[in-house]
């Protein structure tokens, strides 16, 4: 064997190396400082090397290696696929971040592998995992020696690994001193779940200005900014507008709880906040099992599936009187793992007009949700060319048929009407690299959803005085249920109180809203939070670390130490815990 043999094997092992790398990077780096994550990624690209490698040796003449090997492959560029997909969505690959997905293998029915499937997997990525499989293994079916290429193969990239290792174990000063200062242990508890709230609360005295009619709409991933599919001004102007209906109160400086859903949601529902322990959460009754104490006959239609992040099992406790999912139809799933919002738009509005008696309907529909609905039932107003103004769209159409249907039936005026995002959302649907994803961070409008209330007429001057009073003040997702709770005459018993303020009374100005990604009942590699007051909130994610900012501005001052929003984190352990994750991060 020639010294040009064995250059050109070591040459052949690189190049396989370099064909697993370029795929990662093609996904990942959005700007040159990404490729440092690439050193921890070294043992998956070895590991994808030596198995296209092993492969190439198996192929032969016989029928039998042919079939082993190309099973090999085709299990090697699916497995890439889902790497590469997670990689784009969570800067890590698939076996990282696999426990902290909401959807268990239980859970997981072939159609919502689909579901997920058609919405996140890019033809760009499949592209890029078929050509770097197929690039290794005829590169490899050149090699002259296998034993040296699989000796290389093994060696290259842990050396590599080794070098990037070493470069980023020494931690800047600041880092080292939060990360020893915020020292908390493990704050995830479980996942959401069953719990009877019957006894911890009371009906005070019924009110004699309750609505007949209650509309909460949880609008999902539904922003204050998003623009009306027309693009002519802000959704929430149109929607008021589109509902004929006076008594609107805006709240453009409302805080979200959390970037995620799991979170969020709980907290719109019943009046947890964020920050707050997984226990209180599953003791606080929901708002509609509030409702239900005084005769409204509830409800609960959604598009998409409950069968994920333990929501099934978690909402058997808000004691509707009927539940309808996505599930419940024969539809296909057109967006994440939720059918053609049309379906849950008109199931609610066949449910207003054919109710006789009081009423409490909450409407999830989820067409904002990335990567956004574009096809429906609905027509498509405008005709917009981008995926987020076709989603728009469809939500203008599904609330008009809401709005229209109230009006027939003679509630609208007398209707409580609550419109409500859990939080922002990115648009992704033009980039192969995404510069981030939602869950790690709080800007672009992540940290400030839609918010409108509407106060029904029945509603007593005070009341409503209060609710335009607040209008410039920062209300939070977990005021809500408070709010209700006033308006209803619900009291909390065994020793319960909410972390929000109602609506129906001033809200205090110097008021702290925490927002989080990781809490007691929801874990996550990576941790972004927010601490805000008054107009200012402090963000902080592992790339700036904390900037205190003013809401909707696009830069800020590095918040340290000795801010004093970082020093409302400290008071809780679970701000505690995800400044930790974040100054720990590489």
């Amino acid at each position: 064997m020639t010294r040009r043999d064995i250059f050109s094997d070591a040459l052949i092992a690189a190049g396989i190396i370099l064909g697993v790398t370029t795929a990662w990077l093609l996904v990942l780096a959005s700007e040159f400082s990404d490729i440092a994550i690439l050193g921890k990624q070294y043992p998956y690209i070895a590991l994808y090397g030596w198995l296209i490698f092993i492969s190439a040796a198996i192929w032969g003449r016989f029928l039998w290696r042919r079939a082993i090997a190309s099973v090999m492959l085709l299990v090697l560029v699916s497995a890439l696929v889902i790497d590469l997909t997670s990689l784009r969505y969570f800067r890590k690959p698939y076996i990282e971040i696999h426990r902290y997905l909401p959807v268990s293998a239980n859970d997981a029915t072939p159609e919502i592998l689909l579901g997920y499937a058609t919405s996140y997997i890019a033809i760009e990525v499949v592209l890029i995992a078929f050509a770097a499989v197929a690039f290794g293994f005829l590169l490899s079916r050149h090699s002259l020696s296998k034993i040296r290429v699989f000796i290389v193969l093994a060696i290259a990239p842990s050396l590599a690994f080794l070098i990037v290792s070493i470069s980023s174990s020494v931690p800047d000063r600041e880092s080292a001193r939060l990360a020893e200062l915020l020292t908390e242990p493990d704050v995830y508890v479980g996942s959401l779940h069953f719990s009877d709230r019957s006894a911890n609360f009371s009906v005070e005295e019924a009110r004699h200005d309750a609505p007949e009619t209650i509309v909460f709409v949880l609008l999902e991933s539904a922003s204050a900014d998003i623009r009306d599919s027309g693009g002519d001004g802000l959704l929430s102007e149109w929607l008021i507008r589109r509902s004929g209906a006076d008594g609107w109160v805006s709240f453009p400086d409302a805080i979200t709880t959390s970037n995620a859903t799991d979170i969020a949601v709980p907290s719109l529902l019943t009046g947890a906040g964020s920050h707050e322990k997984i226990d209180k959460l599953h003791s606080l009754p929901f708002i509609s099992e509030m409702a239900g104490a005084l005769g409204y006959e509830t409800h609960l239609i959604t598009s998409s599936t409950l069968e994920w992040g333990g929501f099934r099992d978690f909402l058997e406790a808000a004691k509707f009187d009927q539940i309808v999912t996505g599930d419940d139809f024969d539809e296909p799933y057109v967006n994440d793992v939720a059918i053609d919002d049309a379906v849950a738009y008109t199931a609610a509005a066949e449910k207003i007009e054919q109710s006789k008696g009081k009423l409490f309907l909450t409407l999830y529909p989820q067409a904002l949700h990335w990567p956004f609905q574009t096809e429906s039932k609905f027509a498509v107003a405008h005709e917009p060319s981008d995926r987020i103004g076709r989603a728009t769209a469809i939500t203008q159409s599904g609330m008009t048929r809401l709005f229209r249907a109230l009006r027939a039936s003679g509630r609208l005026d007398d209707a409580l009407i609550v419109i409500v995002g859990d939080h922002g959302e990115f648009d992704y649907s033009s980039a192969l690299r995404m510069p981030k994803m939602r869950l790690d961070t709080f800007d672009e409008g992540i940290l400030s959803p839609i918010y409108l209330v509407k106060a029904p007429n029945s509603m007593s001057r005070r009341h409503k005085d209060a609710l335009r009073a607040n209008a410039n003040s920062m209300v939070a997702s977990h005021d809500l249920a408070p709010t209700l709770a006033e308006l209803l005459g619900i009291r909390l018993e065994r020793g319960l109180s909410y972390d929000g303020h109602s609506l129906l009374r001033d809200v205090p100005e110097d008021r702290i809203v925490y927002s989080t990604s990781v809490n007691e009942w929801r874990g996550w590699p990576t941790a972004a939070i927010a601490v805000s007051q008054g107009p200012t909130s402090m963000v902080c994610d592992t790339k700036f670390k904390c900037v205190a900012k003013s809401r909707g501005a696009t830069s800020g001052a590095d918040a340290g130490s000795d801010h004093p929003l970082f020093e409302a984190a400290l008071d809780h352990p679970v701000m505690r815990y995800g400044l930790r994750r974040i100054y720990e991060a590489d």
